[in-house]
């Protein structure tokens, strides 16, 4: 809260790229305390969690991953994240080609763990690709490339949810991320866009939950335990 108050105040045109895990709940803190908009409040975690269902794609299919191009949406949680496999191709040739229904979910459920089997072998997921996909956002903004990068942001009715920091894909610029660039719906399969609807609004209610937990544990921090005082409500 403090380091978004300070952007707020020092630097109050920055697009503002949150990396800190629970990273929709934090990003959603960032909007709330810094007041700005959409555009320029921006989670860090598609590009991480989409480049993991490159690799397991390749993996499983024995092809360059240089040749994949698959898109994760959903939380940057293993039971909130949604692998889209309707439209991840190979070439420009659909995955359901190359690989069996059942190996395909199987590279989805590796995808979701994907944190989680880093975390087990070296002790941490927080390695090189989180810093190098947040590389790629910055990248993007400050050179003014328009890159789509699947990046968290809030959504306002895309999917049916409002107010939701979520995992979509959008074009970054150096005005932060555009409107009108996410994905549309309806290019989902019936049973992965209902799956996303569901996961978003989870999501949503998760996200808060946790934000509302960091809040009050700053404020203890700052009061000696004392945390809010009563009857006084978050912001959000």
């Amino acid at each position: 809260k403090g380091i978004c108050a300070d952007v707020k105040k020092y630097a109050p045109n920055a697009v503002l790229i949150v990396v800190s895990n629970p990273l929709d709940a934090m990003v959603f803190v960032a909007k709330q305390v810094t007041g700005f908009p959409r555009e320029r409040v921006i989670g860090s975690a598609g590009v991480l969690d989409s480049a993991r269902f490159r690799t397991y794609l390749s993996l499983a299919t024995g092809a360059s991953v240089e040749d994949v191009q698959a898109i994760v949406l959903g939380a940057h949680t293993d039971k909130d994240m949604v692998p889209i496999t309707s439209t991840a191709t190979i070439g420009n040739v659909p995955v359901s080609k190359f690989l069996s229904p059942e190996k395909l979910n199987e590279v989805v459920e590796n995808t979701k763990k994907g944190g989680a089997t880093l975390t087990g072998l070296i002790g941490t997921s927080a390695w090189l690709a989180p810093g190098a996909g947040t590389c790629l956002m910055v990248e993007a903004i400050v050179k003014n490339q328009g890159r789509v990068l699947p990046c968290s942001v809030e959504l306002q009715g895309e999917f049916g949810v409002q107010g939701a920091f979520v995992g979509v894909p959008v074009k970054l610029t150096a005005k932060g991320e555009l409107k009108g660039a996410r994905i549309d719906d309806s290019l989902l399969k019936p049973s992965e866009k209902e799956i996303v609807e569901d996961l978003l609004v989870a999501a949503h209610a998760d996200a808060r939950r946790k934000a509302e937990t960091v809040m009050q544990d700053r404020m203890k921090a700052l009061t000696g335990g004392l945390g809010l005082p009563p009857g006084l409500k978050l912001p959000f």
